[in-house]
């Protein structure tokens, strides 16, 4: 799953910056943020968690994320 989300962040390099954290060294950012499945990843924006899918994703269910909530760069496509 590390190189679908290393592609779309390529792709949105733009719009959305990625972080992976271990959860078991911050254990307070999985609480905040409610990840209890492995993998999870969590679409935030200003501290708050916008989207999220838990478990193995598809390169499309992560598209969707992203386009459902980021908007697209002014010019570009």
């Amino acid at each position: 799953m590390d190189g679908l989300i290393a592609h779309h962040a390529r792709v949105a390099r733009d719009r959305v910056r990625v972080w992976r954290v271990d959860v078991d060294e911050h254990p307070d950012l999985a609480d905040r943020l409610s990840v209890r499945t492995i993998p999870t990843i969590v679409l935030v924006r200003r501290r708050s968690a916008l989207g999220r899918i838990e478990g193995r994703a598809s390169s499309a269910e992560i598209r969707q994320l992203i386009e459902e909530h980021v908007a697209p760069v002014a010019g570009a496509g």
